[in-house]
Formats: structure tokens, sequence, C-alpha cells
């Protein structure tokens, strides 16, 4: 086959790939890189072909041929995102630092590294990186976001607000700046505030069920109860296999005296988690409460059982509400509140 023949297959790569036809580019670009296997062209959009299949090892296996052929600060930072995507923390930390090696100040690497500290729930150095990534490039949103949701996982919320205000000055839906400030508010007290931006990031946000988790606690902060239940309530919809925001939702509803509707929720729990123990609780609760003795005593006999016989079996959520943090857990708190999400860093 004549440089010219791969030349066409690539133009032919090319156009499926920009018309999103992933799987046929991506069978074109294999039988290229069979043919020219040092054609960086070709590994690369082979790895992007494979990355957006979700097919993320795949890529991985092409970005580190691109690398072989084309060692780059971006062909790194392309492979870490890989990694990210992946949950490789690790491995992503190790090639940003590599394109960092070759670039120090390639923003979308320090950006990068920020991300991963952050999930490995070291905000210092995610801070320390994001902050890198913004001086050098003060205008992106993203950047700006990433540090607010950064401070405001330290606990530093008025220094996480200025920045988040920032960001969504200069891009008012920005869906990760908005849900990050309203939950910074929320940590300030300004339940108020919270609540407009969350219903905010309503219209913006792909995470509808955090946005509807939180807005239930801001709203059970300013006692409006029976707002907080329907929010609770559209969470579980969203997602009704989370357990623990079954468990939110069937304490709102015995809070407000619905009984028998917490009932079907805590038998719902139970269908999932049988030795949750909870919600075995709860239930006989809302059963001694209706004057169902019989059903409540069947239901503390299985929580004296689970914990006495089968520990290592239970799965408690919480006899509380409860928000998951991945902050400092020193702060009390901070101990009752809905996991803060930072951005993930896109190529």
């Amino acid at each position: 086959m004549t440089k010219k023949d791969t030349h066409e297959m690539m133009q032919s790569a090319l156009r499926s790939y920009h018309k999103k036809d992933y799987t046929l580019a991506a069978q074109i670009l294999k039988e290229i890189v069979e043919l020219e296997a040092d054609s960086v062209n070709a590994w690369y959009y082979l790895a992007k072909s494979y990355s957006a299949l979700d097919e993320r090892y795949e890529a991985i296996s092409c970005y580190q041929k691109v690398i072989k052929l084309e060692s780059t600060a971006i062909n790194y930072y392309n492979l870490a995102c890989e990694y990210y995507n992946e949950f490789l923390f690790s491995e992503a930390i190790e090639s940003y630092e590599k394109a960092l090696e070759l670039n120090p100040e390639y923003a979308p690497a320090l950006n990068g590294l920020g991300s991963a500290f952050g999930s490995l729930d070291d905000y210092q150095k995610a801070m320390e990186y994001y902050k890198k990534a913004f001086d050098l490039n003060p205008e992106n949103v993203s950047y700006q976001s990433n540090l607010g949701w950064a401070y405001g996982s330290m606990g530093e919320y008025e220094i996480a607000i200025m920045y988040l205000e920032k960001a969504i000055e200069v891009d008012p839906n920005h869906s990760d700046a908005l849900f990050n400030l309203a939950f910074s508010y929320y940590y300030i007290e300004e339940y108020e505030k919270a609540l407009e931006y969350y219903e905010k990031a309503l219209k913006f946000g792909t995470n509808k069920t955090d946005i509807w988790l939180n807005m239930a606690f801001a709203n059970d902060e300013l006692g409006k109860k029976e707002e907080a239940l329907d929010c609770f309530e559209k969470a579980t919809k969203l997602d009704p296999t989370n357990i623990e925001n079954l468990f939110n939702y069937g304490l709102a509803l015995q809070e407000l005296g619905k009984l028998k509707e917490a009932i079907k929720v805590f038998q719902q729990i139970l269908e999932q988690e049988k030795n949750n123990i909870d919600a075995w609780r709860e239930l006989g609760i809302c059963y001694d409460s209706i004057g169902n003795f019989e059903e409540a005593s069947n239901c503390f006999k299985n929580v004296f059982e689970i914990q006495n016989g089968s520990e290592k079996k239970a799965h408690p959520v919480s006899s509380t509400r409860k928000m998951k943090m991945s902050s400092n857990k020193t702060e009390e708190k901070k101990k009752n509140k809905k996991e803060r999400k930072g951005k993930s860093h896109k190529k």
C-alpha cells in the first residue's frame, strides 16, 4: 500500500472522527497503525477515538505509543487525563508531573494535578496547584471554580465564595461554580443564598441528585420541612438505589408523621440491604408509633441480632441525616453535610 493510500485512509478516519462516528474512525486508524507503526497522528486520533468510546485502557495504551514517538507536554497531559478518568490518580499525577518537566508553565497540567490531589483528599496540594494554574490564566473560569472548591474543601468558605463569585461573573451558567458557591453559603449558614444558587445550578448541572439533596438540607435548616421532604423525594426518584438518600427521605417522612410512607421507604432499603441495622431500627420505631407492636418487636429483634451476631454483615447508614464531606472532619458541622464535588478537568 502506498503513502497516498494511507493518506486517503487517514482523511477518511478524520472525517469519521469529526462526524463522531468513533467506532468507524477507530477501525480505520487501527489499520493505519498496522501499516505505519510510527504514525503519531494515527496513534493520537486512535487514542482520542477510544477515549470518546469510553475505552480508557485502549486510549491509555495508544497515548503511551504516542509518547514513545513524540514526548511532549500535551501528550503526557492527555495520558494523565485518561488515567484520571479511570481513577488511577497516582499514575495521573506522575504523567502530569512529566508534562510539567517539559513545560513548567503548562496550566492544564497544573490544573490536572490539582484535580488529582483533590481526588486523593489532599486539599492543600490541590489548592497550591489550582492557584498556580489560576495565576497563569486568571481569566479561566474553570480554574477559578476549582480554586474556590479547594478553599471550600479546606473550610475557607469566605475565600471560596470570593473566587466562585468571580467565576460566575464571567460565566453565570458555570454549573460547578454555582454548585460550590451554594455549598459554601450553606456552610456559613446563609441558607437562602445557598438555595438561590442551587436553584440556578439545577438549570445547568448534570448531577441533579446531589443538588436536590443539598436543597433538602438547606430547606431543613430553614425549618421548611415540607419543602425539604419534596427535595428528598426528588433526589430519591433520580437515584432510587442510593441507600443514604432513601434513608434521609424516610427520616423526613417520619419527622412529618407520614409513617406509612416512611415504612415503605425503610422496607425499600431492606430489600436492597437486608442487614441494614439503621433501617430496621427506624422501621421498628415507625411500627411502634402506629401501634403495630408485633411488627415493631420483630424489627427490634433484627436490630439486636445484627448487633450481636452479624456485625460484619450490617451496612449502617446513620441514625441522623448527614451529608458526606470529603474535607477536614474535625469540625462537627462538616460531619453532617453532603459531599462537595470538585470539577473534573477536561482535555
